[in-house]
């Protein structure tokens, strides 16, 4: 049987991930950076990444990765904000606020690419200076 389809190995002792590899424990999904990991916060966030890879983990095996932030949107994405009806561009990180019609046709942006979310996936970023 050929190494790739193998039954799923969840780890339970620590071991060294690749940076930017995602895992799932018992407890959620995790981004690994060099000497931590970022917590994914829930389902929406982790679709707006498009990983193409999830390694099934434990919590005993990502340890030594201390969980020292909340990963945000990936960049590109646009989400709507249910709690206030505004529509944000996240790039580099940061919230644009999106305030014109002609701003989504210029990107491209459709009612089937957006994301709705709640405010407080909205405060996962900082608000760009939009001015």
């Amino acid at each position: 049987m050929p190494f790739w389809k193998k039954t799923k190995f969840k780890p339970t002792k620590p071991v060294k991930y690749f940076p930017g590899s995602v895992v799932k424990t018992e407890k959620g999904y995790y981004y690994i950076q060099e000497k931590s990991r970022l917590l994914i916060p829930n389902k929406r966030v982790l679709e707006s990444w498009a990983f193409p890879r999830i390694a099934e983990s434990t919590e005993a095996a990502v340890a030594n990765y201390p969980v020292v932030a909340k990963l945000g949107f990936r960049d590109g994405t646009v989400i709507f904000d249910l709690g206030t009806g505004v529509y944000y561009y996240i790039a580099k990180g940061k919230a644009h606020l999106i305030t014109s019609p002609d701003t989504m046709t210029l990107h491209n942006i459709t009612s089937d690419s957006v994301i709705v979310v709640s405010h407080e996936d909205t405060m996962l970023h900082e608000k760009a200076d939009n001015g």
